[in-house]
């Protein structure tokens, strides 16, 4: 009797056992197929209009990481200090639903996402919430771009001609100019190139001590930073560029992060870069925040004299001179 309550026993366990794998297998392959009939997991340049504390409009962009199980959809968003975590369904029809909220608990911010997903994978919705920084309900639209894949290398010579002219569409005609890029050990030239061998974008950067910095950019000098003045080789960014079929899908991120790795192998203990001001909007604003960079100082007409001196367009002024201001962002090596 005992030996035949064992083998129940057995028998009921192995039964058990084997319906959990089968059920676990079969949860296992109905998320695959959706995960294959409906990708919607990798990584993202998300961008949002939001507010600032005296109610302008402002457009932020942020990388975004998302996962996937089935048609659950989790991620994490981050801008500067501050992350986000995501939790959404997916709707077979194209949507993408759920909520977003503050990895930290001391940030109440905390709101609904809706996105519709386009066949490429992009996705365009709104997002509403509540805004803790300003303390109100808020909403506006929301839109993800997934990164461009491609290499980040040195750029070789025979490509200068193709990184001049993403230059003169992006940054003016004449800014750049091969004779800048091809003097050896001038600078150094980072290009991000697709599997087709096309090139869509490209950083410039040197190091140089702190002298030199302020002999080749005189108006620095007056920028107040004591970590600057007690510097000995500070990393310099000079340009950070993408084609315009390109741009918002995380080339210029990939761009930045690889070019302060270089400085930061070359000796560099301070980085510094400036961003070209178009009335309120800072063309590389987003970029140098997502790289913790922080504005030290912005410098009125900081491109005038070059501008006349160079010869260069500006794409907002147009002919020289450029009456451009500049907002200077610096951060530290670490």
């Amino acid at each position: 009797m005992l030996d035949g309550l064992i083998t129940e026993v057995v028998v009921a366990v192995i039964f058990a056992t084997a319906g959990y794998f089968y059920v676990s297998i079969k949860t296992g392959i109905q998320r695959y197929l959706l995960e294959r009939r409906y990708p919607v997991a990798g990584e993202f340049i998300s961008t949002y209009e939001d507010e600032d504390a005296q109610g302008n409009r402002l457009l932020i962009k942020a990388p975004v990481v998302l996962k996937q199980k089935g048609l659950k959809v989790t991620g994490i968003t981050f801008f500067g200090d501050k992350r986000w975590l995501i939790d959404c369904d997916y709707d077979p029809k194209g949507f993408l639903h759920g909520i977003y909220y503050a990895e930290s608990t001391r940030d109440g911010g905390l709101g609904n996402i809706f996105l519709e997903v386009s066949l490429n994978g992009d996705m365009d919705g709104i997002w509403s919430g509540y805004d803790s920084a300003n303390k109100k309900l808020s909403h506006g639209r929301y839109t993800f771009k997934r990164t461009l894949d491609c290499e980040i290398r040195p750029m070789r010579p025979n490509e200068a001609t193709r990184v001049v002219s993403i230059a003169e569409k992006q940054l003016g005609e004449s800014y750049l100019k091969e004779t800048d890029l091809l003097v050896e050990g001038s600078s150094l030239c980072l290009v991000a190139v697709r599997k087709d061998q096309s090139i869509v974008g490209f950083v410039t950067g040197r190091t140089v001590s702190r002298e030199d910095l302020y002999a080749q950019f005189p108006k620095l000098g007056g920028v107040k930073s004591r970590s600057m003045d007690i510097a000995n080789t500070i990393g310099y960014v000079g340009s950070v560029a993408c084609d315009e079929e390109h741009k918002g899908r995380g080339v210029g991120d990939r761009l930045l992060a690889a070019c302060i790795e270089k400085l930061r192998q070359d000796g560099a203990e301070y980085f510094v870069m400036t961003g070209w001001k178009d009335g309120e909007r800072v063309n590389i604003g987003s970029l140098a925040v997502r790289h913790n960079f922080e504005p030290l100082e912005e410098i009125t007409d900081y491109w005038r004299e070059a501008s006349e001196r160079e010869g260069y367009y500006c794409p907002s002024c147009g002919v020289p001179p450029c009456r451009c201001a500049a907002v200077v962002f610096a951060r530290y090596s670490a």
